[in-house]
């Protein structure tokens, strides 16, 4: 169809049986998806409020990297580095959140949802732990966890992040997430018995961890990192942790 005149001559080509075909198609392949499609399309639970917020707080009250967020940049030379402005650094958190700490907080996470910057071990208990997420959360101490961040920034007198995002699902629901990432999984939980017969609770490996002293203890002990920011605390599985 070139022009409004063409318009009688193109609908007088249609048939009746292609007309009933198109009709048919919508009717059982369309339709039948079409309220399910409206569901998905309509939103999620992900990401939750506290995400949000403290996403947004990132935005709003950490200093400004130094790259423009909207900006597209060159990718560099087959086995050279980016050239990152001094101004630059990192955000740790456990790769699901990575695109969270992107898009709403506009800071650059040191690991995301494409499984870049997880680090650990791949063959071998044996391998040397490739530094990422899963080796700084898994830290048995602080030396050990800055020691990661240290080894992530190119230049070894700088860090690889500056600040650490976590929540309880870190530390509760999918920590066991970040060992298997190192190939070192044994004694995060072992058997208690406490009358009604043995329970596995948390280890005093695990609560040597870098997450759990992070997440449960908000840092307190440590050094060199601290407590900046808190979302509102709903009900959660951490009061249970703290009286183990």
């Amino acid at each position: 169809v070139k022009s409004p005149a063409d318009i009688p001559g193109f609908l007088k080509s249609f048939r009746a049986k292609q007309v009933l075909a198109v009709l048919a198609i919508a009717v059982f392949l369309i339709y039948p998806v079409y309220g399910a499609a409206m569901v998905q399309s309509t939103g999620s639970n992900d990401p939750d409020w506290a995400w949000i917020e403290a996403c947004l707080w990132l935005k709003s009250s950490t200093p400004d990297p130094g790259m423009d967020y909207n900006a597209i940049y060159e990718a560099p030379e087959d086995g050279k580095l980016f050239d990152y402005p001094e101004s630059a650094y990192g955000v740790m958190s456990w790769w699901d959140y990575g695109h969270y700490i992107e898009t709403l907080g506009h800071r650059m996470p040191n690991a995301n949802p494409f499984q870049a910057g997880i680090g650990g071990r791949r063959g071998s208990i044996n391998e040397t732990n490739v530094p990422g997420a899963a080796p700084f959360l898994t830290a048995q101490s602080e030396e050990e966890a800055t020691e990661v961040l240290e080894s992530i920034h190119p230049d070894p007198e700088k860090s690889g992040a500056r600040y650490i995002m976590s929540d309880e699902r870190m530390a509760v629901d999918i920590f066991m997430a970040m060992p298997e990432w190192t190939l070192d999984t044994e004694g995060y939980m072992q058997p208690y018995w406490t009358g009604d017969g043995y329970q596995y609770l948390p280890s005093k490996r695990y609560f040597d961890s870098m997450e759990s002293r992070l997440h449960f203890l908000d840092g307190n002990g440590l050094k060199q990192y601290r407590l900046v920011y808190e979302t509102w605390a709903y009900q959660t599985q951490e009061a249970g942790y703290k009286q183990v």
